[in-house]
């Protein structure tokens, strides 16, 4: 696949008279990258959905156990509480996240420039490489990381956040029948680690999301090459 993608972009590329900003890194690099990193979710998004399989029949029988006034009429309770639960949580994942894509299109392209600027002077270093041209090029790297770590850093306090409330989401939800007497201790148990697999299984591009965010980086890169190489054809 990376092969057939290079190949592609190379028959175009070869035919533009224009320069490129970044064109050896998209071909080399960011094909590279961008092919690996989708199959990875494939096989991810493989081993969950036969996850689902496996375990979402068990929780839709483990259901019937369910007191809360407001569910427990739901055949299957609590597969719909995981399935929207998830969906919660990408969704306010998606607007916690909003600015990591693009930071880390950024980053790609402060990190190219101080690159370039070390291989040419591979060769000459008289008009390359030259110290203050380096820390001028490391200046932009180090205030867009400092900026990328503040971003993910309230990311990751959300969704650790909701990883810890989703562990005791199943116990608030079976955790009066256990009280009352209505069920013992080991569906309960049961209850806990079969909604965990089904919310796992579902929650999977939350579980992914800073992967995803690089994916969404590349892909924005890719198709920002793609239409420079249309345009300048």
């Amino acid at each position: 696949w990376r092969e057939s993608i290079t190949f592609n972009y190379l028959k175009k590329w070869e035919k533009t008279t224009v320069n490129i900003e970044g064109a050896s890194q998209r071909l080399q690099e960011d094909c590279n990258r961008f092919t690996r990193i989708v199959e990875d979710l494939g096989v991810q998004f493989l081993r969950a959905l036969l996850t689902l399989i496996a375990f979402l029949p068990l929780l839709w029988d483990l259901s019937t156990h369910v007191v809360v006034d407001s569910i427990k009429d739901i055949e299957g309770s609590l597969c719909y509480v995981a399935a929207l639960a998830s969906l919660g949580g990408i969704i306010i994942s998606w607007f916690v996240g909003w600015k990591l894509p693009g930071l880390e299109y950024n980053n790609q392209k402060v990190e190219a420039a101080f690159r370039k600027d070390l291989v040419l002077g591979e060769d000459d270093k008289d008009n390359y490489a030259q110290p203050e041209t380096l820390w001028s090029l490391f200046t932009g790297i180090r205030f867009n990381y400092h900026r990328l770590y503040m971003h993910y850093g309230y990311f990751d306090t959300w969704r650790i956040t909701y990883d810890q409330f989703m562990i005791i989401v199943p116990y608030l939800i079976v955790g009066p029948s256990l009280f009352t007497g209505a069920v013992l201790l080991g569906v309960v148990v049961q209850v806990s680690n079969a909604f965990q697999k089904v919310h796992g299984g579902f929650a999977l591009f939350l579980e992914n999301w800073t992967t995803i965010t690089e994916l969404r980086s590349i892909w924005k890169r890719l198709h920002e090459f793609e239409h420079n190489l249309d345009k300048y054809a």
